[in-house]
């Protein structure tokens, strides 16, 4: 029995030699561990491990469990030289654990106790290892390392693994000891344990290094639980981060986005982040630690939902650089890095270097954190002759005047400084100023070929900076002065039909704006859409004033050429050329509606269209409620439901001395086309005389202007043989006096001597300043037009005087006598000549009332008396009849009497009472008695 035992003894031994011979050394369910081809494991040498049997060889080899006889080398040295995968699948999506794990290889950590310390050297060379699965809650010292003692791990990531052991438990390693480095590592694992659980180490003690390392994982444990380390006690924790949720479940345990508990005064953290969820309900928890003893912890940040000015920083902080250049200390070299506009947080990478500065000569970009290199100060615009930036959409700043309180405004990006500044949009942080006052000083062009030639909007409208209205809602009105001097803003473009109040002033509330036209524009919006002002609204002062607009206008409703709407304006010397319409109502040549105030002396050429039956279009105006058209016209054509050639609707208004284009003088207010281009209208627009707002320039100018530089004189009819006369009196300015081509013009001089009046022809029809003269004409209406030449001298020989500015009564020098041009009959026009001033009760010619714009006879008394007359002439009354004319150009004295029967004369200039048969002068004429 004994021999028998002996001999099965002897069996059993060779069989184990047998298999141990054959096997190897240890077999994980289905890895069988190889030792690496190269390497020997020496620092100078290390092992070079390319896949999962080799990586659980050297794991077996630094643990001491291979059974092939290899010695155990807990400092042995490695690195990887491929991504290593042992398993897939091991978390779902949300981190959580498969739920079936009976496939998953089994993972031992390398260095599993105080006995299998790990002290070498090894180097992921920036690979990965996946898949590690290890779960038995009653281990410690757990992670693809476990403990490590003076040991180095670099270089490595620990991805989509599950660690689940009792305490000392990390993604990369479980517990660090005694000058032990962890650096350039990560971690995208679940990791649960107990105590000193941290997704990249579970803990680190006595003067060990954890840096450049981050977690996205999921850590949980009870105490002492980090998002990179769970604890920390005199050693280092520099630039890591974490972004993966930290769970703590003790009531008083230490819990932190970064580290649970950092100790001993030796300790610091430094330059590092989280943006994890931290769950825990214990005191000592916090966003980046959960307690710090006489540690020292600086420069590091936590995801908050507001900057608290600390450590607290936004999503928005963290995604715009300011993070990464906090961490870096405030430089742009270091280890942080991060691509703007791309990477949301700071990463370990410090290819993307993140500069703060100033980048652009752009306010609105103002200091901030780029990726190129930016300067201490803001670089300088550089503007072009339009006022616009070459590097940036920056304005030139329109020229404060501190003497004049007022902008001036040169070029376009001057005039979009002044808006942005009435708007409260000024990038570099100006004040808005509703209430800025400016000029132009110059003719401002925005954009070229808005328009095509029929006023349609160009095909092409990608090139075209867009405007924005000064005013842009009904609480930022403008409320300054704007004066144009004249100028005009050409080429704005706005086309938004969803947005209110558009124009070159969106809205303005007690504003004067004047002396500007905005042509060749493209102005497009919903409601209050005007060329100059969508929405002009005036309290108690404020107009819009000498204002015009040649562009194209379109919107919805209280649509205008120059104003959309104006409430309680005082709208004078406006007129609109361009194409103005509407898709609901009130739309109108000038205004698409005016409410109060009133719309004087202005007019609309272009054509006002609406397409609905609400429309109330009007060539003027499209509504009008409590308010007056004064000295208006419309000659544009007006099409649509509801409309008029004047207003479209009227309530409580009144219209007068308004006229508009019709084929025929129908009634007051048509006016033909003729009628329009001969002068008449202006005429009538001035109040039947011809001082006031409006001039034209017969034979060129086919309608009146706004603009009294050429006034148009109506002459006085002589009924009798339908010529017409008048005196001019050119009080301001040389003149030069014009009637249509196809009419006769005489301008003459008045002296006289011996009781004779003779007219004197001027070599040309120019005028000099405050000179009168004598103007016959064929037709009823003449201009005076400034002379821009030389400056003319008044005739040395005549008598006819300019009257002054304003009415007043003249009296005579001594021995000189007064005269004005009249009729003996008023009531039948006959008569016409000039007779003796009469002033008050005086009929002597020693005074009269001298009326702005004619001219009046100072004649030396002693001239004045007729031949054998001892008193000056009552009269001296112009032919009433045709025949032959004398040298006296066809007027002489009367024999004294108004309306008696002219003296007669010889051929020798002798008076004759009773005059025999023969050939006579009478009224400067030949006659025969018989």
């Amino acid at each position: 029995m004994n021999k028998t035992n002996a001999l099965c003894r002897r069996l059993l031994t060779v069989l184990a030699l047998v298999v141990a011979m054959v096997l190897p050394a240890q077999v994980w369910a289905g890895i069988t561990p190889v030792k690496p081809s190269a390497g020997d494991g020496s620092s100078g040498n290390p092992y070079q491990i390319g896949n999962a049997a080799e990586l659980y060889w050297f794991a077996a080899l630094v643990n001491g469990t291979l059974t092939d006889g290899t010695a155990q080398n807990s400092n042995a040295c490695a690195i990887l030289t491929s991504n290593i995968t042992v398993n897939t699948g091991v978390l779902k999506a949300d981190g959580s654990l498969a739920n079936k794990v009976s496939g998953f290889t089994s993972w031992t950590p390398i260095s599993t106790d105080y006995d299998r310390r790990f002290g070498g050297t090894f180097d992921g060379k920036g690979h990965t290892v996946s898949g590690l699965y290890f779960n038995d809650a009653s281990v410690r010292y757990v992670g693809l390392f476990g403990l490590s003692d003076r040991g180095t791990i670099k270089n490595v990531g620990v991805i989509a693994s599950y660690f689940n052991g009792q305490r000392n438990v990390g993604g990369v390693c479980g517990h660090c000891y005694r000058y032990s480095k962890v650096t350039n590592c990560f971690s995208t694992s679940t990791v649960y344990g107990t105590t000193s659980v941290g997704g990249v180490c579970g803990d680190i003690y006595d003067n060990c290094t954890l840096s450049n390392s981050y977690n996205t994982g999921i850590v949980y444990g009870n105490n002492k639980v980090g998002g990179v380390c769970g604890g920390a006690q005199h050693s280092t924790i520099s630039d890591c981060y974490n972004t993966g949720s930290v769970t703590g479940t003790a009531s008083t345990g230490y819990v932190g986005g970064v580290c649970g508990l950092i100790g001993g005064s030796t300790s610091t953290m430094s330059n590092c982040y989280s943006t994890g969820n931290v769950i825990s309900t214990s005191k000592y928890s916090g966003e980046i630690n959960g307690y710090v003893d006489k540690s020292k912890v600086t420069n590091c940040y936590y995801l908050a939902a507001s900057s608290n000015g600390s450590s607290g920083k936004t999503a928005a902080q963290f995604a715009s650089g300011e993070v990464t250049w906090l961490l870096n200390g405030k430089q742009p070299t270091g280890t942080w890095g991060q691509l703007l506009g791309t990477d949301n947080l700071p990463m370990l990478d410090n290819t993307n270097k993140v500069y703060y500065g100033y980048q652009s000569c752009d306010e609105s970009k103002g200091l901030g954190y780029y990726n190129t290199e930016t300067q201490e100060t803001r670089p300088a615009h550089s503007f072009n002759t339009n006022g616009f930036c070459n590097v940036c959409s920056g304005y030139q700043p329109a020229t404060y005047v501190e003497s004049s309180s007022q902008y001036e405004i040169a070029n376009a990006g001057q005039l979009y400084w002044f808006a942005a500044l009435v708007n409260g949009s000024l990038p570099d942080g100006t004040a808005q100023n509703l209430s800025a006052n400016a000029v132009l000083k110059n003719d401002i062009t925005v954009n070229t070929g808005v328009l095509e030639a029929d006023g349609t909007l160009a095909d092409d409208v990608s090139g075209f900076r867009s405007w924005t209205p000064m005013g842009t809602s009904s609480t930022k009105r403008y409320e300054g002065t704007f004066d144009g001097m004249g100028h005009t803003v050409s080429g704005l473009y706005y086309n938004n039909g969803n947005v209110h109040y558009v124009g070159l002033f969106g809205t303005s509330f007690n504003a004067t704006i004047k002396n500007v036209g905005v042509v060749d524009s493209y102005l497009k919006g919903n409601t209050y859409v005007g060329g100059i002002c969508g929405f002009c609204y005036v309290y108690n002062k404020g107009s819009v004033t000498n204002c015009f607009n040649s562009s194209t206008i379109s919107g919805k409703e209280y649509v205008g050429g120059v104003c959309g709407y104006s409430l309680g304006n005082t709208f004078t010397h406006n007129y609109n050329t361009g194409q103005v319409s509407g898709t609901y109502r009130e739309i109108g040549g000038l205004c698409g509606s005016i409410m109060g105030g009133s719309c004087e002396n202005s007019y609309n050429t272009g054509s006002v269209t609406g397409i609905n039956n609400r429309d109330q279009l009007g060539g003027v105006c499209g509504y009008m409620g409590n308010t007056r058209i004064e000295n208006c016209y419309n000659t544009g054509a007006v099409s649509g439901a509801g409309s008029g050639p004047i207003y479209g609707e009227l309530y409580n208004s009144t219209v007068t001395n308004s006229y508009y284009l019709a084929s025929s003088d129908d009634d007051a207010g048509g006016k033909t086309a003729a009628q329009f281009a001969g002068g008449e209208v202006a005429w009538l627009l001035n109040g039947s005389q011809p001082t006031g707002t409006w001039g034209q320039l017969l034979g060129t100018d086919n309608l009146p202007v706004l603009d009294n530089t050429n006034k148009v004189l109506a002459c006085a009819l002589d009924a009798t043989n339908a010529t017409y006369w008048l005196t001019y009196s050119n009080l301001t300015a040389d003149a030069a006096l014009s009637v249509p081509a196809d009419r006769e013009l005489l301008v003459c001089n008045a002296q006289v001597k011996k009781g004779v009046l003779t007219l004197g022809e001027r070599d040309d029809n120019l005028v000099a300043k405050g000179e009168g003269v004598l103007v016959k004409t064929d037709a009823p209406y003449l201009n005076a037009m400034p002379h821009t030449g030389s400056v003319l001298t008044p005739a040395a020989e005549n008598d006819l005087v300019a009257t002054p500015a304003e009415a007043q009564t003249i009296v005579a020098d001594a021995g000189y006598t007064l005269y004005r041009l009249t009729y003996s009959n008023a009531t039948t026009k006959e008569g016409l000549g000039f007779y003796l001033g009469v002033s008050g009760s005086s009929k002597d010619g020693s005074q009269l009332k001298a009326t702005p714009g004619k001219a009046y006879l100072n004649v030396l008394t002693s001239e004045a008396t007729a031949p054998a007359s001892a008193s000056p002439a009552l009269a001296f009354r112009f032919a009433d009849n045709d025949g032959e004319t004398t040298s006296l150009r066809g007027i002489s004295t009367t024999d004294g009497t108004m309306g008696a029967p002219a003296a007669t004369y010889d051929l020798t200039g002798r008076k004759v009472s009773r005059p025999a048969h023969g050939l006579y002068i009478q009224n400067g004429k030949k006659v025969i008695l018989k």
